[in-house]
């Protein structure tokens, strides 16, 4: 005999939507627009009457909100490795040199270095791949001495992404630092 759930179950994946859903009728929208000032902005919600209220959105978060159990910042701002405590094991994509051939002046001097992003992550993929090995063999001999490595393992991957994604490209859920470690 299969067991009933319990009443107040959920009986779907996905919540319902909210009650206040039914106030977006044609009377209300209409209603609303009456409502508009001078400008054409919307009055704030607390000044209209009960229904027209639901219609009117919140004002956008300032500095932070809380979402899914963590805390976005307003606007998304992503720190950078040195910001996030983390050594960058990658040169800066581009620096100024001051000579190519030891400090010296010359025509180089001023000239933008930049750094093949292809090369590091290369470099990078290697250097993660070699800790992951050294992770299990430490695993292997003696797992009380697992902390050490995976730090390292860690420092590899926040840099990996780090380098691989710029930080003008990276969207909410592709922050490499999101859950990099603290040192």
């Amino acid at each position: 005999m299969p067991q009933e759930s319990p009443p107040g179950a959920l009986s779907s994946a996905f919540p319902p939507p909210p009650t206040y859903y039914t106030y977006f009728t044609q009377e209300n929208l209409t209603a609303l627009k009456s409502h508009r000032l001078e400008d054409g902005s919307l009055p704030a919600a607390d000044s209209l009457p009960e229904p027209l209220c639901y219609l009117v959105p919140p004002p956008p978060p300032t500095g932070s909100y809380r979402a899914f159990g963590e805390e976005w910042m307003v606007p998304e701002r992503y720190p950078s490795l040195e910001e996030a405590g983390i050594r960058q094991l990658y040169p800066p994509t581009s620096t100024t040199a001051t000579a190519a051939n030891g400090g010296g002046g010359g025509a180089d001097k001023g000239k933008e270095l930049t750094v093949d992003r292809t090369i590091e992550l290369r470099r990078l993929s290697k250097s993660l791949l070699l800790n992951y090995l050294e992770l299990v063999g430490v695993m292997g001999m003696a797992p009380e001495q697992v902390c050490s490595p995976s730090f390292s393992l860690g420092n590899c991957k926040a840099n990996f992404f780090a380098c691989a994604v710029p930080r003008k490209n990276r969207g909410p859920r592709n922050n490499p630092l999101q859950h990099a470690p603290s040192h």
